[in-house]
């Protein structure tokens, strides 16, 4: 395959580092929300809002989506730009040693950190190894690294093969061109996805080693639309299309699709009609969100910012190492009389904080950034500009 130059898109960059950093306030406000606490999730504060509720809801709707989209889109991009060999050895020290190295210290201290949470001790009840193949919350937040390293399996076998399939991968190019395309693109790539949420009637989290098939294939298949858009990259136009109006429709779903969710999981009421109508606006909305917020992000963020770059580099630190943090917070500020919000912005800005601080100390420039992003050079006491980080890579 003819190999083509590398360039920085700096907007599907930082879309890609925000999605990250998003994890950030997802995790912090589950402590606070008013839906009963689950066997992944069991740490409640005493004060909650649906607000809280409504929030969390909002972000899981279209981060993992958006994140896998541009993962896809950048896996072909590398593929593309260095072939299959280079392509696998960087998702191999990029991915894989990231996720077991971390996964052996982070899956211990997730689940001491949440225990203390609920307890007030560190001594777990079952022990640290009691789980399955197929026990929830094993892989932790670390689940989608764990998703991703099975797509590249996937992908690299139909590229061993891709002579073979160079009908079927031209063919695919071609209806994607018209769907893409088309004023009812949402409508095109909603209809698959409903079949691929019909099973729980949302978009499911599966954290076992053994996943959840109708769950991996859901992300399989915005990663696979991430990799068909670079192949058509002349399409990512259309992300600029109507911006303000997908957004709007991503809203407007947002709703009914909260209410069928609420009578599924909260009232127990879990039949075919409720979930169809749960999965009918969930795929929507999802759609509505990616090419609305991609769009958006994309127009924001279009020129390089110094300060974006570097929270482009340290967003994927920051996400690996922010669950037990955000747990603490939660954990030690959970006696406290003040109000939930003053809570949840603390424990926001000081993950931030302790996350960004260690990533710009032990990370940057050592073995563990060049692992991450590769290796900067530390630039020189005369010439090294201050960066004050805020917020957002993979």
């Amino acid at each position: 395959m003819a190999k083509e130059k590398m360039q920085r898109i700096h907007g599907l960059d930082a879309t890609r580092a925000i999605m990250m950093m998003l994890g950030v306030v997802l995790h912090m406000g589950l402590s606070y929300i008013t839906a009963p606490p689950g066997n992944t999730w069991p740490l409640r504060d005493g004060a909650s809002s649906p607000i809280m509720d409504m929030l969390i809801f909002f972000i899981h709707t279209f981060r993992m989506p958006v994140f896998f989209v541009i993962a896809g889109f950048f896996s072909h991009f590398l593929w593309s730009y260095r072939g299959a060999k280079a392509f696998a050895e960087n998702r191999v020290k990029r991915i894989v040693i990231p996720f077991l190295v971390s996964w052996i210290f982070l899956y211990p201290a997730v689940k001491y950190s949440m225990n203390y949470g609920v307890t007030g001790t560190f001594e777990l009840a079952n022990g640290l190894l009691n789980f399955g193949l197929q026990t929830p919350g094993v892989l932790v937040h670390l689940w989608f690294l764990y998703f991703l390293i099975l797509i590249y399996a996937v992908s690299l076998l139909f590229i061993k093969f891709e002579d073979m399939l160079e009908p079927l991968r031209a063919k695919t190019l071609q209806v994607f061109d018209s769907l893409i395309t088309s004023p009812l693109r949402v409508l095109w790539f909603a209809f698959p996805t409903f079949f691929l949420l019909l099973p729980h009637g949302y978009l499911f989290t599966s954290t076992s080693i053994v996943p959840e098939i109708a769950t991996f294939g859901t992300y399989g298949f915005f990663f696979l639309f991430g990799c068909l858009l670079f192949a058509r990259k002349e399409h990512i136009k259309v992300f600029d299309e109507k911006v303000g109006l997908n957004l709007l429709l991503g809203f407007v779903f947002l709703v009914p699709n909260l209410m069928a969710i609420v009578k599924l999981k909260s009232e127990g009421i879990d039949t075919f009609a409720l979930k169809s109508i749960a999965a009918l606006t969930g795929s929507l909305l999802t759609w509505f969100f990616i090419f609305g917020i991609i769009g958006l992000l994309n127009r924001v963020f279009s020129r390089e910012n110094k300060v974006i770059r570097y929270l482009v580099d340290a967003s994927y630190w920051i996400y690996l190492i922010h669950l037990p943090i955000c747990l603490l917070f939660a954990s030690l500020l959970k006696p406290v009389e003040m109000s939930l919000w003053f809570k949840f912005f603390i424990g926001v800005a000081g993950t931030y904080f302790l996350t960004i601080g260690s990533y710009q100390l032990f990370v940057r420039y050592t073995i563990i950034g060049e692992y991450l992003h590769g290796r900067k050079q530390r630039p020189s006491p005369s010439t090294e500009a201050v960066v004050v980080p805020g917020s957002v890579k993979a």
